[in-house]
């Protein structure tokens, strides 16, 4: 059985309550203690407990990563404190969370509700899907306030081309272009289903590099991930225009 390890406080809090004090020499009665002395104060001690302090998390962030300094407002839900408090379902667990409420969704499951955002029936409405034009005044924003600061290097991210339209890829391209400095990354050649996919929404490329060299996304602060099949004219290509690759051993070998 699970001793609670607030009883000691739990105790003392009782007591107060029940008219005693807890003093140097034993319990005695309230009055007693403050007999001679009404100005008295009454002062409990306690230890923290540690079982509801978390002093790191790997789910929010995705890594093992220190909760200090973090950039976003994090709620975390220790062990202990859902057995102490019978925590059984979202609801109780999003009690206290801010900007966050339940209800009964579909099917009885429950439907949080993330800051107005339903999360099953209205998910993917077309409000909460992004465009081009959303996509490229949030990263001149970003570029705009974090580029260049400090040691900080604002990076075109290109999910890779299978994924973009030629909207997005153009949109990336002006992006990488106008702004000195910015990087450029993505994915290229990553498995052989992956290179013939790219032959097939991009039948007017030469190989899936050339859809990147179409759209200005490579250069000297263009990194690619992983290029296990490229072809020797794509290999030259990226020499010559100083673009890097970022090769994994353990990734790739494991891709074959």
């Amino acid at each position: 059985m699970r001793t609670p390890r607030r009883l000691p406080l739990l105790l003392a809090a009782t007591l107060l309550a029940s008219g005693f004090a807890v003093g140097p020499n034993g319990a005695a009665s309230a009055h007693e203690a403050l007999d001679g002395d009404a100005g008295a104060m009454i002062i409990v001690t306690a230890t923290r407990d540690p079982g509801y302090l978390a002093a790191r998390t790997s789910g929010a962030t995705r890594t093992d990563t220190p909760l200090l300094d973090v950039p976003q407002t994090v709620n975390i839900l220790t062990r202990d404190r859902l057995d102490d408090q019978a925590i059984l379902s979202i609801a109780d667990a999003l009690r206290y969370v801010a900007g966050a409420t339940t209800g009964q969704g579909e099917g009885h499951r429950d439907q949080p509700t993330l800051r107005g955002n339903n999360s099953t029936a209205d998910f993917f409405v077309d409000g909460l899907r992004d465009d081009v034009d959303q996509a490229e005044r949030d990263c001149l924003d970003l570029i705009d306030r974090w580029h260049g600061r400090d040691r900080q290097a604002f990076a075109v991210t290109v999910r890779f081309a299978p994924c973009s339209t030629p909207e997005q890829l153009a949109m990336a391209g002006r992006l990488a272009q106008a702004h000195a400095g910015v990087y450029m990354q993505t994915h290229v050649a990553e498995s052989l289903d992956e290179v013939r996919w790219v032959s097939e929404l991009f039948p007017d490329a030469r190989s899936y590099l050339d859809v990147y060299d179409h759209y200005r996304l490579i250069g000297p602060r263009a990194v690619f991930a992983h290029g296990v099949h490229l072809c020797d004219e794509e290999c030259k290509r990226l020499a010559e225009t100083g673009s890097a690759v970022a090769f994994c051993p353990t990734s790739n070998l494991f891709l074959g």
